[in-house]
């Protein structure tokens, strides 16, 4: 996914929405993180963009700050990832539900932020 932001974007602008399922885990045990993408391979936290959570599987990728300056960066690179809590959760055909420990499984899906020059 592509997202076009303005360099002149005040703090708090949402510049995407991400959603997750997953079938063995309530959504309400899914977390949502961010990696920027630093062109090698590292991927470290962003200090620029970051998710919030919007409602039980659901986030929003939003500027954390309002300095983005197209002369010095023209674009991001961001990984915005899910995780659940390495639980899960089978029904057993009674009343109850068994929790099954397990790894903890996580997806990923990139955006790619373009800065727009507004000089």
């Amino acid at each position: 996914m592509t997202v076009h932001i303005k360099e002149d974007a005040e703090q708090g602008t949402i510049i995407a929405s991400v959603n997750a399922q997953d079938n063995e885990t309530p959504t309400d045990g899914l977390s949502f993180f961010l990696l920027e993408d630093d062109g090698d391979g590292g991927g470290q936290g962003s200090d620029k963009f970051g998710v919030t959570l919007s409602g039980p599987g659901s986030g929003s990728v939003q500027l954390l700050s309002d300095d983005l300056d197209y002369e010095s960066r023209q674009f991001y690179s961001l990984h915005v990832c899910v995780a659940d809590n390495g639980r899960a959760t089978h029904d057993n055909g009674r009343a109850t539900h068994v929790s099954i420990p397990s790894e903890p499984l996580s997806s990923c899906t990139q955006i790619r932020v373009v800065v727009k020059d507004v000089d």
